[in-house]
């Protein structure tokens, strides 16, 4: 079992502002590192289609897209987190049935901005995880060597997942101004694009 969760700002940061540009939908993503060191994170789309306000759909699809993406950064799929707009930070019956081991929910503050839970389901019953956050600088040296040697970084500031997070912020901005954001242009047919419609 993990004894606590450490996320960057940045990565932390991110998750909020997803959860906050959503709401009153549900929103997600997965995490990925290792020994409770979050070095990446992969938002998704939440597929719902008719209950958004109170449910986060993914499929097999976005699950195998996830641990290809961790992998191909060197780090492993680790939980799914989601938000819970107008519910409570806690795991809901549908989340435990998902037999997760972990789920990061992220929940509305009436106070102020939405917070993070982390919770680590032990025999059906969700137990509180500690969750830490620190600035990118922080979080370099605060790394242990054993996660370092298992993710082969020896150090974050030049690493792709934070430009990667950088990107994602910048995208976030686009949406904020109402402009659109870029995205490469992929012949549909080609390798490497994963394009669909419903049309």
């Amino acid at each position: 079992m993990v004894k606590q969760f450490v996320f960057t700002k940045r990565h932390y940061s991110t998750i909020i502002n997803q959860a906050t540009d959503n709401f009153p939908h549900e929103s997600g993503g997965f995490v990925g590192g290792y020994d409770g060191y979050i070095l990446g994170i992969l938002p998704t789309h939440n597929l719902e289609v008719q209950q958004r306000e109170t449910r986060f759909m993914i499929t097999s699809d976005d699950i195998q897209r996830a641990h290809a993406f961790f992998r191909s950064h060197q780090m492993k799929l680790i939980a799914l987190y989601h938000s819970h707009p107008n519910g409570a930070p806690f795991p809901s019956a549908e989340d435990i049935n998902t037999g997760h081991q972990y789920h990061f929910i992220v929940a509305n503050n009436p106070n102020g901005p939405p917070t993070v839970n982390v919770w680590h389901i032990v025999n059906r019953v969700p137990k509180s995880v500690p969750l830490v956050i620190y600035g990118d600088d922080q979080f370099v040296r605060e790394l242990p060597e054993s996660v370092k040697k298992k993710w082969g970084k020896s150090t974050l500031h030049l690493d792709p997942m934070i430009q990667g997070a950088a990107h994602l912020e910048s995208v976030r901005e686009q949406w904020r101004r109402q402009q659109s954001p870029i995205y490469p242009r992929l012949d549909p047919t080609s390798l490497g694009s994963d394009f669909s419609t419903l049309a």
